[in-house]
């Protein structure tokens, strides 16, 4: 019997947001959930990948080091030097769905918010519940249009760990290049290949700074979380875009 990591696999999401991060779960079972997944370890362990990656090498997200007005303008915050091994996609490259996406996305964004189920919400499915948390937030806020922007971890979430996944997510970040990415996931998308962040523990990784905060659904309808998150991006994410 193996500890499983819930992360942001799409079929552990009712476990998570009920607050549960691991399972135990039999071999025999683990094993079918891992098949059903098959494309993304297929495609992710295979020699012809591990070739993609030294060939694209210098494609990839560059490692940050952080100078030291960076140090001066966050504090408390941690340096975390990320190894990408995913190779980034050039714009003409693009599936036409994350480009439709891309299109409607403001560039050089202060902040850029992302989730799970953001695919869905902005396929025309949106929640409405998570629609009216973020348009609160963003008032609180006071921030100013095309100063924030939404970008997906995944088109359909159930597929969250897939490999165009993953690289589509990372190459819209670095082509919008974003000051802070702000993951309202719970849980650090473990996919990306970033460690588990600390909640509200700003890192700078990919040349930006990003920070975890509680899962957007659990947010709604709790006026706690709703107000350590407000008071987080009030103290650290406004005051640095005043400077």
């Amino acid at each position: 019997m193996d500890q499983v990591s819930l992360g942001v696999i799409g079929i552990f999401r009712p476990w998570r947001q009920a607050g549960i991060t691991h399972l135990l779960i039999e071999n025999e079972a683990l094993i079918s959930l891992l098949k059903s997944d098959q494309n993304y370890n297929n495609k992710f362990q295979s020699p012809s990948f591990e070739k993609e990656k030294l060939k694209d090498n210098s494609n990839t997200i560059p490692s940050f080091q952080p100078n030291s007005s960076d140090a001066v303008k966050v504090r408390h915050h941690q340096v975390t030097h990320t190894k990408n091994s995913v190779p980034l996609l050039p714009l003409d490259k693009w599936p036409f769905a994350w480009k439709d996406i891309l299109s409607r996305t403001p560039k050089n964004p202060f902040i850029l918010w992302t989730y799970e189920e953001l695919g869905y919400d902005l396929g025309g499915e949106a929640n409405p519940d998570r629609r009216r948390l973020l348009h609160r937030l963003i008032k609180d806020l006071s921030l100013a249009k095309g100063s924030h922007a939404f970008w997906p971890l995944c088109l359909f979430p159930d597929h969250a760990t897939s490999f165009e996944n993953m690289q589509m997510f990372m190459s819209g970040v670095q082509h919008l290049k974003p000051n802070w990415v702000i993951f309202m996931t719970g849980i650090t998308p473990n996919q990306l290949g970033l460690p588990n962040f600390s909640l509200f523990v700003p890192q700078i990784c990919w040349g930006r700074y990003m920070v975890t905060t509680q899962h957007i659904d659990e947010l709604i309808g709790n006026e706690m979380y709703y107000s350590q998150l407000l008071s987080f991006l009030k103290k650290h994410i406004q005051s640095l875009h005043t400077l």
